[in-house]
C-alpha cells in the first residue's frame, strides 16, 4: 500500500503515478481527438476513478495466470464500458496496464508486455459485448437486471481471452499445458463471473442512482481486494516455501550421492587392502541380508536397509591397522591383539557423523561381539547384542572361512557350515546360523541345478 512520509516513499509515489497519470491522459487525448471521450463531466469523473482505483489494485496484485494483472483490477475497465462503452473502457484500461507492469521483472519482457496488453483485451471485449447487446437486442447493458446478461458473456469472453494470452505469453503452449490452462480458468469462472456481475452492476447504479450512489461498491470490493492479496501472499509464501523445499531436497540428494560414492570408495580401499578381494563386502552384504530374509522377521523390511549399508564398511577400521600387523601369518602380540580387537569400535566413531544411521553404527560396533559374551568390544551376549550385528558376525564369518587368508587357505563350503553348526550358541545366535546354513544349501543344489555351461 502507498504511504507518503519519508522522502523515498515521495518517490515511489512519484515514480508509480507518474506514468500511470501519463497513460491516462495520453489515452484520453488520443480519445478526445477521435471525437470519442464522454462529454458528460460526470462520466469522465466516474472514469477517472475507476482508473485511480484499478491501477491501485494492479500495483499489488496478482493473477493466477502468468504475466496477467490481478483480475480484481479488471473489473474497473470492465465497470467503464458499462459506463461509457469502449472508449471509457480504453481510457480506464491504459493506467492499469502501466500499474500492473510496475516494478515487475523487466528481463521478462513477454509477461511484462502481456500484462500491459490484458486490461487493454478486456476492455475491448467488454466493450464489444455491451455495444453488440445495445445495437442487436432489446436488452441495454445499462438497465437493470438486464445488463447482467452483458456482464456474464463478457466475463467468460475477458476470461478465455486473458487466460490464453497469459499462457502464450509464458510460452507455456504444451498440450498439457493447454489441458491444465482448461481446468484453472474452469475453477476461476466463478470469480470472475462475480466480476462481470459486479461490472454490470455498477453500471446500472450509475445511470439510475448517480455518481454517489456508486459509493455502496466501495465496501465489498475492497474487503475484494484485501483478500486477494492476503491470498496473493499466501499462495507466494507457499510457492517460496516449496521451492526452498525443493532446494533442500536436491541438495541433501547430492549430498546422500556424495556420500554414497565416499563409502563406495572406502569399502573398495578396505578390500583390497585388508582383504586382497575387491567384491568381498559386498558378498557379505548379499549374504546377510539374505540371511535377514530367510528368518522372516516382521520388521525386517526396516533393519535390511541398515544391515546392508553396516555389512559393506563393517570393516572399515581395520585401515588404520599396519600392514605388518594386518599381514602377519606368525601369532600376534597383545598389543597386536588389541589393535585387531579396537577396529570395530575405530569403524564406529569414523563413521559417526557422516550420515550412516545410528542402527547401522550400531551393527558396524557389535558385529564381533558373540553370542557368550566373550566377544568385543564391549562383551555383549544373547539378545543384547543388535539383530543386525548377530546376522552380519555370521555372514562375516562364513565369507571368512571360505575365503583365502595369509593365515589360512579357504575352507570348503561343506566345512565352513560345520563350523557354523559348532558355533551355535556359543560364537553365533542359533537361529542366524541355521538361516545362514538353509540360503547356502539352497544356493549350493541351484548351482548343482544349472546345465553345463550355465554362468554362476
Amino acid at each position: 500500500m502507498l504511504k507518503i512520509g519519508a522522502p523515498g516513499e515521495v518517490r515511489a509515489f512519484v515514480r508509480f503515478w507518474l506514468p500511470v497519470a501519463a497513460a491516462g491522459a495520453g489515452m484520453t487525448a488520443a480519445l478526445f481527438g477521435l471525437g470519442l471521450v464522454p462529454d458528460s463531466p460526470r462520466a469522465l469523473l466516474v472514469l477517472f476513478g475507476l482508473a485511480a482505483a484499478g491501477a491501485y489494485v494492479a500495483r499489488d496484485g496478482r493473477a493466477p495466470y502468468a504475466g496477467t494483472p490481478a483480475p480484481l483490477a479488471l473489473v474497473a475497465p470492465m465497470a467503464a464500458a458499462f459506463v461509457a462503452g469502449l472508449p471509457g473502457a480504453l481510457m480506464v484500461a491504459a493506467p492499469v496496464g502501466v500499474a500492473s507492469v510496475h516494478g515487475r521483472d523487466g528481463r521478462r519482457w513477454r509477461l511484462r508486455l502481456n500484462r500491459l496488453a490484458t486490461p487493454a483485451v478486456t476492455a475491448v471485449v467488454f466493450g464489444a459485448v455491451c455495444e453488440a447487446f445495445e445495437r442487436t437486442t432489446s436488452v441495454q447493458p445499462s438497465d437493470w437486471p438486464g445488463g447482467l446478461l452483458p456482464g456474464l458473456v463478457g466475463a467468460t469472453l475477458s476470461l478465455a481471452a486473458t487466460a490464453s494470452l497469459g499462457r502464450v505469453a509464458s510460452g507455456q503452449l504444451r498440450p498439457a499445458e493447454v489441458r491444465q490452462l482448461a481446468r484453472g480458468a474452469a475453477s476461476d469462472a466463478p470469480y470472475w463471473l462475480a466480476l462481470g456481475l459486479a461490472a454490470a452492476a455498477m453500471g446500472a447504479v450509475y445511470h439510475s442512482m448517480g455518481l454517489t450512489a456508486m459509493a455502496v461498491f466501495a465496501v465489498p470490493l475492497g474487503i475484494a481486494w484485501i483478500s486477494s492479496i492476503q491470498r496473493g501472499r499466501s499462495v507466494r509464501g507457499s510457492r517460496h516455501a516449496l521451492r526452498s523445499a525443493r532446494t533442500r531436497l536436491a541438495a541433501a540428494g547430492e549430498e546422500a550421492r556424495e556420500r554414497e560414492r565416499l563409502l563406495q570408495r572406502l569399502v573398495s580401499a578396505v578390500d583390497e587392502r585388508c582383504h586382497g578381494d575387491p567384491t568381498r563386502s559386498a558378498r557379505v552384504a548379499d549374504l546377510a541380508v539374505a540371511i535377514l530374509r530367510q528368518m522372516g522377521i516382521e520388521s525386517g523390511a526396516e533393519i535390511e536397509s541398515d544391515l546392508r549399508q553396516a555389512a559393506l564398511v563393517h570393516d572399515l577400521g581395520l585401515l588404520f591397522i599396519p600392514d605388518e600387523v594386518l599381514g602377519k601369518a606368525a601369532p600376534l602380540s597383545p598389543a597386536e591383539r588389541n589393535l585387531i580387537t579396537a577396529h570395530p569400535e575405530t569403524a564406529f566413531w569414523a563413521l559417526a557423523g557422516h550420515g550412516l544411521p545410528d542402527n547401522a553404527l550400531q551393527i558396524v560396533r557389535a558385529h564381533h561381539e558373540r553370542f557368550d559374551g566373550t566377544g568385543y568390544p564391549n562383551r555383549l551376549r544373547s539378545l543384547s547384542i543388535p539383530l543386525g550385528a548377530r546376522i552380519l558376525a555370521v555372514a562375516d564369518a562364513f565369507e571368512a572361512m571360505t575365503s583365502r587368508r595369509v593365515y589360512s587357505d579357504a575352507l570348503p563350503v561343506e566345512a565352513a557350515m560345520q563350523e557354523l553348526r559348532r558355533g551355535r550358541g556359543t560364537q553365533f545366535d542359533p537361529q542366524c546360523a541355521d538361516a545362514c546354513i538353509e540360503v547356502v544349501s539352497r544356493r549350493g543344489r541351484a548351482k548343482a541345478g544349472r546345465p553345463c555351461g550355465t554362468a554362476a
